[in-house]
């Protein structure tokens, strides 16, 4: 858990860390609430079990007069074979010391002690639900956590792409020049030309090379293979150059998770951290802003998005 929680921003883990606390601490609480209550209720019907057999009728808090002009209230008055029984119940727990002419009482209790007074089926349950409650908010948890790393990422991935970009359009479709379609994730104008985005949400070791087929990723002790991702960027960079002749298209595949290259990043492959020096590059180049604008209309003319034409300038 530690892990994941230094993977985020130095505010988010503290943040982090605190609802790990207030939501454990609150659950324990709510558990305690139903462990006393249960309790309660099952000692009541104890109670009531025992009384039974000996019982013949009852009421239960009956006000009569107390002999002295005044109202006495009574809890329980039973009726039994050999007279009248009085009962008074007092929910008190703890080692308690006193007389008939004086009454103290000392509590002494923790979570243990309450534990420790219910039946042994009774405490092998909570001791689960529990467990269990401990153990789903922690992955709840979790689950939030990686979730708004992710939403970090494509936060910070769209904050530095967006000084470059005139206009966007996501997840277009185009034809690939040899009679099929493709589909684009992004497609950014830029004063020096048109820039292909593809995001890879993969995270751990990565090693691979342009020319490499298979990808190997190393995450917790463990290998997986993935495809190569400049071949379908590449693909899409020749698809649109022959659509639009004579416009520079930049490409960028971007890992928006926690990855790195420990043998070094192939070209045209960036991590959140580099991102920034690496679309230097493009910044770097000329400007054509009349001619990519003319070449993006064209683009656009031409592309789909959920089965219509894409509208020149807008933003999906």
């Amino acid at each position: 858990m530690q892990d994941f929680i230094s993977m985020a921003s130095p505010a988010f883990s503290i943040n982090i860390v605190y609802i790990i606390a207030i939501a454990t601490v609150t659950v324990l609480f709510i558990l305690l609430f139903l462990l006393l209550r249960n309790r309660h209720r099952n000692n009541t019907y104890k109670i009531s079990e025992i009384l039974s057999p000996l019982t013949r009728s009852r009421v239960n808090n009956i006000i009569i007069p107390d002999g002295i002009g005044g109202l006495l209230e009574i809890e329980q008055l039973r009726l039994t074979d050999q007279g009248i029984l009085i009962v008074e119940t007092y929910q008190i727990s703890g080692h308690l010391f006193g007389g008939e002419e004086f009454r103290r009482a000392r509590v002494g209790i923790i979570m243990q002690d309450f534990i420790s007074m219910a039946s042994p089926a009774f405490s092998i349950n909570i001791v689960y639900i529990i467990a269990i409650a401990t153990v789903t908010v922690l992955f709840i948890l979790l689950f939030l956590l990686l979730r708004n790393r992710h939403r970090n990422n494509t936060y910070k991935i769209s904050e530095i792409l967006s000084p470059l970009t005139r206009s966007r359009v996501n997840n277009i479709i185009i034809p690939d020049g040899i009679g099929g379609l493709l589909e684009i994730e992004q497609l950014r104008l830029t004063d020096q030309g048109i820039l292909i985005v593809e995001t890879y949400q993969i995270s751990g070791h990565l090693f691979g090379g342009e020319e490499i087929d298979q990808w190997t990723q190393l995450l917790n002790g463990r290998s997986y293979k993935f495809a190569n991702p400049l071949r379908h960027i590449r693909t899409s960079r020749q698809a649109i150059m022959s659509l639009i002749a004579d416009t520079p298209i930049f490409y960028c595949v971007i890992f928006s998770g926690e990855a790195s290259f420990p043998k070094g990043r192939p070209e045209g492959i960036s991590v959140v951290e580099s991102l920034v020096d690496d679309l230097k590059a493009i910044s770097f180049q000329a400007k054509q802003t009349q001619a990519t604008q003319q070449a993006w209309d064209k683009l656009l003319r031409i592309a789909r998005k959920n089965g219509r034409a894409a509208k020149l300038g807008e933003e999906i």
